[in-house]
């Protein structure tokens, strides 16, 4: 029997989806060394019937319904567009959806994360044995991208991170452990909730955001509207165990080794970092993965949207600079 009492707003209303697919999980082992149980899923959607396949997992706190707009836009219709729900997210095996008398495991990572989607992919009759040919995401989407680069060049035509890093460096670490902190103190839910998007803001948008009141360009009229009615409303509606979970999966994943990056000698990774991100940075990201990985090039987008102009949805400068460039890679892929 599995519990599905709780998760976000959004991971429940991506629970109904109709079109959901389910892998079961159960006896899936992690790369701790723990079996999954009984009523464990990985949840996918797919979009479309091209000849083509794309992939990309969710970002932090995100269900596949955030990542629907891709299609038709980021993507044209000649791809099958998979989308992949994060474990922990909610609507994938996470605290809220473990079967009962289950604990939810300590640590799952993103290779973890990766080698579920493979094998989901080699069980569904429509994407068995097809190539990928693209597999990019954005934040935790993009260090599944690396990841799937990492793991399967064979498969993998073009792999585009989006504003991310193979894993998680220092830095990210230490504000990371802050979010941990903050999870796991004993306070009420919505108390938990209000400081996790109080820390949060100062985070995914960065300085020249503030600095150049970007807020108003959204119908805020004042730095605390913006921080009452988006930056903390947004996670208000969130399950603490679930970001718990997803922070975890974040910090436990390790950046690439250089023996890693030297291996991805097949696929063609564009690197698509923002140059106000304030935890994946343009000289880290340039210094390890740009460095080492052998067919690797990166676009920096120009943005003082900070990390959010990885998810450019309603953001037409920095969605131009993605799309372009991907169009670029893709063109050129076999």
């Amino acid at each position: 029997m599995v519990t599905s009492v709780g998760g976000s707003a959004m991971a429940k209303a991506a629970r109904e989806d109709p079109e959901l697919r389910k892998y079961s999980l159960e006896g899936f082992a992690l790369g701790s060394g723990e079996t999954l149980p009984a009523g464990a899923v990985l949840a996918y959607r797919v979009y479309g019937a091209g000849p083509k396949v794309a992939v990309a997992g969710t970002s932090y706190g995100v269900a596949h319904t955030a990542l629907k707009w891709h299609y038709g836009r980021t993507i044209d219709e000649s791809f099958t567009f998979v989308a992949f729900n994060l474990m922990g997210n909610g609507v994938s095996f996470s605290p809220s959806t473990c079967p009962e008398g289950y604990d939810y495991p300590a640590v799952v990572d993103v290779r973890d994360n990766v080698r579920a989607q493979k094998k989901a992919l080699d069980a569904d009759p429509d994407l068995r044995g097809r190539t990928i040919d693209l597999v990019f995401g954005f934040s935790m989407g993009a260090m599944q991208a690396f990841e799937w680069a990492r793991a399967y060049p064979e498969c993998v035509e073009v792999a585009a991170p989006i504003c991310g890093s193979s894993g998680c460096e220092d830095y990210n670490k230490v504000f990371l452990e802050g979010l941990v902190a903050i999870l796991e103190a004993p306070t009420p839910t919505a108390d938990k909730l209000k400081t996790f998007g109080a820390v949060y803001a100062g985070w995914y948008v960065g300085p020249d955001f503030y600095r150049l009141q970007h807020w108003t360009q959204k119908g805020f009229t004042s730095l605390q509207d913006w921080l009452d009615n988006f930056a903390q409303k947004r996670w208000n509606l969130g399950d603490p165990d679930d970001f718990l979970a997803m922070v975890k999966t974040w910090r436990h994943t390790a950046p690439f080794s250089e023996d890693d990056m030297k291996a991805i000698t097949h696929t063609k990774v564009l690197i698509l970092p923002c140059d106000a991100d304030t935890y994946f940075r343009v000289e880290a990201i340039a210094d390890r993965e740009l460095k080492h990985i052998p067919n690797a090039t990166m676009k920096v987008i120009p943005s003082s949207w900070g990390h959010l102009a990885g998810n450019p949805e309603s953001l037409p400068d920095e969605f131009h600079v993605i799309k372009s460039n991907l169009d670029l890679v893709l063109s050129k892929a076999p």
